[in-house]
């Protein structure tokens, strides 16, 4: 290899090794109290005297390792960069780990706890201040001072707004858990931190619309709320108030329906609020809402029975319900059926005539019916517990046959139609009267088998 070569690979070799080698020199250089700078080891700035940096490589840690624990009775103040004595109204209890370039006041814990109320009015309509109360962390009592020394036992003030009540001071701008009345009694509450509470607000008379729910005469179309104090009848809310015995509303009705009272959702879902008689429930004696809403009438189909007869004897019952169509019992499936007569008679074709059932009919003296056997009926009656009565009708034909000449070779037919209806025994119907053929003296004998 010439010489010129051999001397440059040379260099070459020597400059990896201090590019590339050298950073293990003191690749575990930085101890508890310093760290990695890229150029060696640098100690920690005070207070952070303690880094996570040991065994690593220096080039690879920064500042930000290096941390500090915090003693007992002391907190980090971010904004002077120093270990500071805890404070009046405050907790430290130390043992808190703080890394250099953190923010903020690290390590303490308000004992008396700011509670900011906001009043939240409707329409966003701004309101004089409400002052602010305070909370000591770990208990319920309430302060008037920001040391929390001493304490607010009697009712705060509470904020007014034209046309509505405030309802009290809550943990929620909407719902959430009420930590002040609407008197301003204190409530029992913990707050550990400093917080906010919000004002709620209502229409001090609520319309509670009544839903009749297609009823045929509409009742009562509405009753009154008024916050805090009760249920009315009247739309002022100052006369009439009702009571789970007093001053009902006046019921709807609906054809065919029995009525079953309000409730706060549909077809009977939900907490019944007034019941069949039209007085208030339990569940509706204290303020319930806080605006305009509307309650549903529950309503039951009627039922009633029908029941069939022949004459005066019942043969059959069948129960029906209102709006709900539904076959009439066919007779054959009455039970004594079989036990009506069936007279065999002659006819000039040699069939035999029963009695054939007709149908049904709402009066016993009728001969015309009202049902057909098994047909589909609907609606008999609208009364709840009511009793249709219908009356079966037979009917039978009754065939004849007379000479037409005195010779006897021809024959007069002719019909004779009959009704049973139970009422009348059929021995006691008459047979249809037979004419006498004068003209050439032929009697009539009666009817042949």
């Amino acid at each position: 290899m010439p010489g010129f070569l051999r001397k440059t690979v040379i260099f070459l070799a020597f400059v990896f090794c201090v590019i590339f080698a050298a950073p293990a020199a003191y690749a575990a250089c930085c101890d508890a109290g310093s760290y990695g700078s890229g150029k060696g080891c640098t100690a920690c700035p005070a207070p952070f005297n303690n880094s996570n940096n040991v065994g690593k490589v220096c080039p690879n840690t920064t500042i930000n390792s290096c941390y500090l624990t915090l003693p007992s009775g002391y907190y980090y103040n971010g904004k002077s960069g120093a270990v500071e004595v805890c404070p009046t109204g405050y907790t430290c209890p130390g043992g808190a780990t703080v890394y250099y370039g953190e923010t903020g006041q690290i390590g303490r814990t308000a004992n008396c706890n700011l509670i900011n109320r906001d009043k939240n009015p409707p329409n966003g309509m701004s309101m004089s201040l409400v002052p602010e109360l305070y909370k000591k962390t770990g208990s319920t009592a309430w302060y008037s001072d920001d040391t929390c020394t001493t304490q607010q036992t009697t009712p705060t003030n509470i904020p007014t707004y034209s046309g509505y009540i405030c309802t009290g001071f809550y943990t929620e701008e909407s719902g959430g858990t009420r930590v002040i009345d609407q008197n301003g009694n204190l409530l029992s509450w913990y707050a550990s931190q400093p917080t906010y509470i919000y004002a709620q607000w209502i229409k001090p008379i609520v319309t509670v619309s009544l839903n009749n729910q297609s009823a045929t005469t509409a009742g009562s179309t509405a009753v009154y709320e008024r916050y805090n104090t009760g249920i009315y009848l009247d739309a002022a809310a100052t006369s009439q108030q009702m009571t789970t015995s007093t001053n009902h509303i006046t019921l709807p009705t609906r054809t065919g329906y029995t009525f079953g009272g309000y409730y706060t959702g549909t077809n009977g879902t939900g907490t019944q609020l007034i019941n069949a008689s039209g007085y208030i429930t339990n569940s509706f004696t204290t303020t319930r809402f806080t605006a305009d809403t509307t309650i549903y009438a529950k309503w039951s189909p009627n039922t009633y029975t029908v029941t069939f007869k022949s004459g005066d004897i019942t043969i059959g019952t069948q129960t029906f319900t209102y709006g709900t169509a539904q076959n009439l019992t066919a007779l054959a499936d009455l039970s004594n059926v079989s036990a009506l007569p069936e007279y065999l008679l002659r006819t000039t074709s040699g069939a035999t005539n029963l009695w054939r059932f007709k149908g049904w009919t709402t009066n016993n003296n009728s001969t015309t019916t009202s049902y057909a056997n098994g047909t589909s009926v609907n609606n008999l009656s609208s009364t709840n517990g009511g009793v249709v009565t219908l009356y079966g009708v037979w009917q039978r034909t009754l065939y004849y046959q007379r000479f037409s000449s005195a010779t006897a070779t021809n024959w007069t037919t002719g019909a004779n139609t009959q009704y049973y209806k139970g009422n009348t025994s059929v021995s006691n119907l008459s047979l249809p009267a037979l004419v006498a053929h004068t003209t050439y003296g032929w009697n009539p004998v009666g009817w042949v088998t």
